[in-house]
């Protein structure tokens, strides 16, 4: 999606900063979640959310706690609590209504899915996640039919209600004079501000192809839909060297992470949309054809493949993944998509 990257704040920006032990002392730092989620009002921030049974158990021996939380059947200890896709619901044929699902922290359940390589490999342990840690209003909605950008906004979301709004991953500097590798952190919290609803539009969108409209001398329509999930999972799956996956500068060390980063590259969307004209386009000047319409994919010039990519990138719902991040050693800005790295998966110490 299209975003003036000023807007997000540097890791390291140049001015004065706060020490990152002194960013950690402070976790729950809030923002206006209202400011484009009027209707939720009682989501607070990323950060970890946490049951208080303190004074249930004031006064309780250390077996009588034992056995409180025993007693507890599982939603009441890792409760659900509601959240509003980005989407609000526009692009699923009222399965979500107002795009507010119930979600809840993941678990050691999900700490195995996430451990289990064969359900990485697959695509599979992302789809799991959704289906324990999120819950949908209708009970048969598929995880894999969620649009590209809400399936990474739940993924942020559930990090930060389970491990907390501060992220640390590794980068190497894209200079490659310095080529130093650090560590940097980033709070999720600053997502919040990125957060893009639904066009307006109803899905199928028309785009007008330029170049075609000039060359017939009339409006060279075609109709495109938004990639879901079970797009990218499908796309992807079929490069074994995953060359579509950055970006490149961001460590990696298993195959689990360049999953999960294959569901949530911006950059990596934008060429998979070149790429894959055909999926995204459900009709061409008024037929659906699909032979006709993988040929016209196959003449089509640059200029039309970048207005569909561009309406794409300027309509579709989600989080903008995009940061700034300053080297500490030459100072060179890096502007890449926010990695998944093996710290998503657990807290920032």
């Amino acid at each position: 999606m299209t975003s003036d990257l000023k807007k997000n704040v540097p890791i390291e920006p140049e001015a004065p900063k706060k020490p990152v032990d002194e960013l950690k002392a402070q976790p729950d730092k809030a923002f206006d979640k209202t400011a484009f989620n009027p209707d939720i009002k009682s989501l607070d921030t990323f950060a970890e959310h946490t049951m208080d049974f303190s004074k249930e158990l004031d006064g309780k021996s250390d077996a009588e706690v034992l056995d409180f939380i025993l007693d507890k059947d599982d939603s009441q200890l890792v409760p659900w609590e509601p959240v509003q896709l980005p989407s609000k619901g526009a692009y699923y044929e009222n399965q979500i209504p107002d795009g507010i699902v119930q979600v809840r922290p993941m678990s050691i359940y999900t700490e195995k899915i996430l451990s289990t390589m064969r359900l990485a490999k697959t695509g599979q342990a992302l789809d799991m996640i959704f289906k324990y840690c999120v819950k949908f209003p209708n009970d048969s909605f598929d995880p894999t039919n969620l649009l590209v950008g809400d399936s990474t906004f739940l993924l942020f979301y559930l990090r930060g209600i389970t491990f907390g709004n501060l992220y640390d991953f590794t980068i190497k500097c894209s200079d490659e004079d310095c080529a130093a590798i650090a560590n940097h952190t980033f709070d999720l919290n600053q997502l919040a501000s990125t957060v893009k609803g639904p066009s307006g539009d109803s899905e199928p969108f028309e785009v007008r192809l330029p170049y075609l409209s000039e060359s017939t001398g009339r409006d060279f329509i075609v109709k495109v839909r938004m990639l879901r999930r079970y797009d990218v999972t499908n796309m992807t799956s079929e490069r074994k060297a995953n060359k579509l996956v950055g970006p490149s500068n961001v460590t990696v060390n298993n195959k689990l992470t360049k999953r999960f980063r294959q569901v949530q590259s911006v950059e990596s969307l934008n060429d998979v949309v070149e790429k894959n004209l055909s999926l995204v386009i459900v009709e061409a000047m008024g037929t659906k054809d699909r032979f006709k319409i993988d040929k016209l994919v196959e003449r089509m010039h640059s200029s039309d493949t970048g207005a569909i990519r561009q309406y794409l990138d300027e309509n579709s719902s989600g989080v903008d993944t995009s940061i700034t991040v300053v080297c500490a050693k030459c100072g060179n800005e890096m502007k890449v998509s926010l990695p998944i790295t093996e710290s998503f998966f657990r807290r920032t110490v």
